[in-house]
């Protein structure tokens, strides 16, 4: 007999209410409470979260408001955390995040999660295992996390979350796509899509820019290496929405013309987009 899927049970998202919440996260950062953000910027998040939501909606079993446990993994600025616990409320999501990632406004972020009645836990998960027992966890969110990771790290993650997962958990996974059209753009004009390495910023936060990136296939066979059975793959355009900016209009331009023609190319061969979704599951 098959499971049921929980989605009936989830409310639907909508962009105007994803778009709340990630306001209501980054304008805790004094860096960001007066930063315009570009519709675009807005649309390629919003359409990450709703691939991501609708993953976990689609397949976890149906299950009654915090009767499973879930795990988002590199929290962020909290946008995704909070949507999720909102869009999927049979979870009880907990947070984990390198160490003193939200040092420059500490206080405020711990004021949203107690509001929130959420817990972040810190660790850094490229040098020190997941803070959790085996088997306690139902389903794990890894979004846009992977390309920061160094290499060595990677396996052995993917590792702690199947021995976190309960057998039949879900990891749901994002990441840019190493054969996006953009990237191969890139390469034709001699500009690598990997960035350096970088050292602690000033509050001792030790975060690295996109330093390894990987196709949807290496995923998945890095997930087989780990024990988990993919079960969803999808290609999505979602980032290239970052790179507009209020007031520069050549370049959005330029990049409405691309995204044009990423849409176009993608559905004809669609690993051109420039993002990916893998979702696998602990036999």
């Amino acid at each position: 007999m098959t499971t049921p899927s929980s989605s009936a049970r989830c409310p639907r998202p909508t962009w105007r209410r994803l778009t709340e919440l990630h306001d209501e996260c980054i304008r805790l950062d004094p860096a960001l409470k007066d930063a315009p953000v570009h519709p675009e910027a807005r649309r390629g998040m919003c359409a990450r979260f709703c691939a991501i939501l609708q993953a976990f909606q689609d397949l976890l079993p149906a299950a009654a408001p915090g009767a499973l446990e879930g795990l988002e993994v590199g929290v962020g600025e909290g946008a995704l955390w909070l949507a999720l616990q909102e869009f999927v409320p049979s979870v009880r999501w907990h947070g984990l995040d390198i160490p003193r990632r939200h040092a420059a406004y500490q206080a405020a972020f711990d004021e949203l999660l107690a509001r929130r009645g959420l817990s972040l836990t810190e660790a850094d998960l490229s040098r020190e295992p997941i803070p959790r027992a085996d088997a306690s966890t139902d389903a794990v969110s890894f979004s846009e996390v992977l390309e920061h990771l160094p290499p060595d790290s990677v396996l052995p993650l993917l590792g702690e979350i199947a021995r976190v997962l309960r057998p039949g958990g879900l990891l749901v996974a994002t990441s840019p796509n190493l054969t996006s059209l953009l990237n191969r753009l890139l390469l034709l004009a001699g500009v690598s899509p990997f960035h350096l390495p970088v050292a602690e910023d000033e509050f001792g936060c030790r975060t690295y820019p996109h330093i390894h990136l990987y196709t949807v296939s290496e995923f998945e066979e890095l997930c087989r290496c780990a024990g988990l059975v993919p079960a969803r793959r999808a290609h999505r355009t979602y980032l290239a929405g970052a790179f507009f900016a209020p007031g520069r209009l050549l370049r959005n331009a330029a990049l409405r013309l691309y995204l044009a023609a990423e849409h176009l190319l993608g559905t004809l061969a669609p690993g051109l987009r420039d993002g990916w979704l893998v979702a696998a599951r602990k036999p």
